[in-house]
């Protein structure tokens, strides 16, 4: 049977050390355990000792992870519920700086749904996936250019994007700090750096507890607000804008992410859009550039 491989972790996102004795939280998987423990810092939660890299990438590229051991549950069947979303995305987050056609990167793209939109609008596209299976789905499925690596180590020109995107990414980065790095060195001047993540120190985060759908394997850092804030800054990044994500997921996303999984519908209701954008209790998406 497969199993995960670990490698120790000392510190968490926000520099500062982690306290073998803190609070910890921890799961068990079919091919082993995560275990998150709270920095007493900045309050993020950090899997400690971390799955290594490896595990992740065969982890991503399983049926267990894309049919039913997580919210993704049916990813690749989901696609055009993914392109009403990426529709949303694209008017509501990201035309305000769409002005003129743009180089954007999207890390850990998956499909490409979102990249393919913005090709078709008069961008210049490329994406980054850990997984294999995303990188050949999304070139069968667009022509879209994603290149199967760690976003670390993929072979990128320095100074070459205006827009660096990461929608459901900037979470599961196994080494945050030489990720903001490294899109610190990509982006071109005054370019901006777009994410969204979901919030430990949120009211959602506190009402679910440890029983919270972040506290799974392919999660490497359950941020608070100003644990982020602090890696961005650690990194040589500011905020320029950060409020609730607003979202349009499918039918099975919303169930799944709103704590009623036992009850989705595995067949073509759940993979029905949702009727309308929403707020999304708990995730905030925010703008940065470098300073």
């Amino acid at each position: 049977m497969t199993a995960f491989t670990y490698e120790p972790r000392a510190t968490c996102i926000c520099g500062a050390r982690l306290i073998p004795t803190a609070l910890a939280i921890r799961r068990a998987f079919a091919w082993g355990s995560a275990c998150f423990r709270r920095c007493e810092a900045c309050g993020s939660y950090v899997q400690a000792p971390q799955i290594d890299r490896v595990s992740l990438q065969r982890w991503y590229e399983s049926d267990a992870y894309l049919s039913g051991a997580t919210a993704y549950s049916n990813y690749l069947d989901d696609e055009a519920s993914r392109r009403d979303e990426a529709r949303g995305r694209l008017e509501r987050d990201l035309r305000p700086f769409l002005a003129a056609p743009r180089r954007i990167l999207e890390v850990g793209c998956a499909t490409a749904t979102l990249l393919n939109m913005l090709h078709q609008h008069g961008h210049l596209v490329t994406g980054v996936d850990l997984s294999a299976r995303f990188a050949e789905r999304a070139r069968a499925l667009y022509g879209i250019p994603v290149i199967a690596s760690d976003f670390v180590e993929a072979a990128l020109p320095c100074n070459s994007f205006d827009l660096v995107l990461m929608l459901g990414t900037i979470s599961n980065l196994a080494n945050l700090d030489a990720a903001l790095a490294k899109v610190r060195s990509l982006l071109a001047a005054a370019g901006t750096f777009h994410f969204n993540f979901p919030r430990a120190d949120s009211l959602t985060a506190r009402l679910y507890g440890s029983r919270h759908w972040m506290f799974t394997a392919s999660v490497s850092a359950f941020m608070t607000f100003e644990g982020c804030r602090l890696a961005l800054a650690r990194a040589g990044f500011h905020i320029v804008s950060a409020a609730i994500d607003v979202q349009r997921p499918s039918v099975g996303k919303f169930v799944a992410f709103s704590g009623l999984r036992r009850f989705a519908d595995a067949g073509q209701r759940s993979r029905t859009p949702f009727p309308f954008s929403m707020p999304i209790p708990g995730v905030w998406w925010v703008v940065a550039r470098p300073i």
